[in-house]
């Protein structure tokens, strides 16, 4: 299956990142988020294909210690959760 994904917009609280870990993060919540759809199953709406406007996905917590790359793929399942809802 091919997922092409658009991420015009990541609205993150409490996060402070130099502009290097926002790019890292952005790359790898878009490479986890595309894995996840691309691996399971797919509301109908949504497998079909769709662009979705909004998606509000739960809280997450990460460490203080935590990597850019694990908030990104952090931040992708929770997006995907409020996806596949």
């Amino acid at each position: 299956m091919s997922v092409h994904l658009h991420i015009d917009r990541l609205v993150l609280d409490g996060i402070d990142l130099g502009v290097h870990d926002q790019a890292v993060l952005r790359d790898a919540a878009a490479t986890e988020l595309a894995t996840l759809l691309r691996g399971r199953a797919l509301p109908d709406a949504i497998g079909g294909g769709m662009s979705v406007p909004t998606v509000r996905g739960a809280d997450i917590s990460v460490t203080r210690d935590a990597s850019a790359e694990q908030i990104g793929a952090a931040i992708a399942r929770s997006v995907y959760g409020g996806i596949s809802r």
